[in-house]
């Protein structure tokens, strides 16, 4: 499935190894290892509660009906890469425009922090690092990856395409994105329990 060029999954990787992003506020702050590790196998973020994989989980199942709605925006499908699987999510052709994508990533929030991203605190329980993307103007757009796994991160990004919504800046573009990520790791959350029992990890739809 083709997607529109901003919102594809290939940005939310990209952002990953982004450098120079700005801060954003209103998450529980965490204490961070300063500089890349040297000890290998050692995580610079602080323990997670639980370990959530993306693994056979449809990544349009993060975002229940209500939560869309709640958002106020529309599913509009899935797409892959070498990276991983991710949904996209938004309100077109409503101005201003909100646009959410989402899913599972090889590289972790540890490496992305390594590459230059910051700690943006907890969401849902599990660390997290921002950063701007290279992609998009840093001002209207942040990615969020959280700590979910050893090995993989539960990316979230959130722009606004068309630049027109009032007061927009990287603080508010992150908290955005921060809090989508808060419903979709309490929905991994469920879907890790369920086991993925329709084969895609599905939530209900009500």
């Amino acid at each position: 499935m083709t997607l529109r060029a901003p919102c594809a999954l290939t940005m939310v990787i990209a952002t990953a190894a982004a450098l120079g992003i700005g801060g954003c506020g209103g998450h529980t702050p965490v204490a961070v290892t300063p500089g890349p590790s040297s000890t290998p196998g050692v995580s610079p973020l602080p323990p997670r509660p639980t370990t959530l994989r993306m693994d056979g989980v449809d990544p349009c199942a993060l975002l229940s009906a209500p939560e869309r709605s709640k958002l106020g925006v529309r599913e509009l499908g899935s797409t892959t890469d070498a990276n991983g699987t991710g949904c996209v999510w938004d309100n077109s052709p409503r101005r201003p425009d909100d646009s959410w994508t989402a899913g599972g990533v090889k590289r972790t929030a540890a490496e992305a922090l390594r590459l230059g991203a910051a700690p943006f605190g907890l969401i849902g329980g599990f660390a997290a690092v921002k950063s701007a993307s290279g992609l998009a103007d840093p001002t209207f757009s942040c990615i969020v990856v959280l700590d979910t796994a050893p090995d993989q991160g539960l990316s979230v990004y959130y722009e606004n395409t068309h630049k027109g919504a009032p007061g927009m800046s990287h603080e508010v573009a992150c908290q955005r994105a921060a809090t989508a990520a808060e419903m979709m790791v309490a929905n991994l959350r469920t879907l890790a329990r369920r086991g993925s029992r329709d084969g895609r990890g599905h939530l209900p739809s009500g």
